[in-house]
């Protein structure tokens, strides 16, 4: 054959909840019922501590790739993505999405030769980094239409609005300062109050 196809990598969604509480309620729920291994990704470590400190709570382990296995969730920061061989499992979850849009690329390339699969990105809006997005508006169209705070909203025009809105950021940040303790310290580093 003269022509070859990529092979097609895992598609991506962004799920929107009203709150941080209710989105790691979501994901948790998900990952746990959910049979086969299940990853979970993170950009800032105070996400990491926050997703340690539930599966503590909720009686649930923790494996870390390349050196445990047989957990109930494996978390990995997305920097270490490339480190490990993370082909085999089932749910891909991101706990956070990353304001500028070339950094959550590293979980893409992650997973571009992965076939079939799905990559979800987790959005809490009332997160400090989604206030830059319009969040304010998203929320009150969430209160107006009546949703609850568990009650998702994954809707194509939020994920091109949010990836338009990071795409921009970036293209406005020349020398953005690498900062992943927090969102709040990455938000206070790169952008102006």
């Amino acid at each position: 054959m003269f022509f070859s196809r990529k092979p097609k990598g895992p598609s991506k969604t962004y799920i929107a909840y009203k709150s941080k509480l209710a989105k790691y309620r979501s994901v948790m729920t998900v990952l746990t019922e959910k049979s086969g291994k299940n990853l979970m990704v993170y950009f800032f470590e105070q996400s990491a501590k926050e997703v340690r400190q539930l599966c503590e709570v909720l009686h649930l382990s923790i494996s870390e790739p390349g050196i445990s296995s047989g957990g109930d969730i494996t978390l990995v920061s997305a920097y270490d993505l490339g480190k490990h061989p993370l082909l085999d499992f089932s749910e891909i979850a991101c706990i956070e999405v990353h304001p500028l849009s070339g950094v959550n690329v590293l979980v893409e390339e992650a997973f571009q030769h992965k076939t079939g699969g799905q990559i979800t990105y987790y959005i809490g809006m009332d997160e400090p980094l989604f206030e830059v997005f319009g969040a304010e508006r998203i929320l009150r169209m969430m209160e107006q239409m009546g949703m609850e705070d568990d009650e998702p909203i994954a809707h194509p025009m939020i994920s091109k609005s949010l990836e338009r809105g990071m795409e921009k950021l970036q293209k406005t940040l020349v020398n953005p300062r690498d900062i992943r303790t927090s969102p709040e310290d990455w938000r206070a580093a790169n952008l102006a109050t």
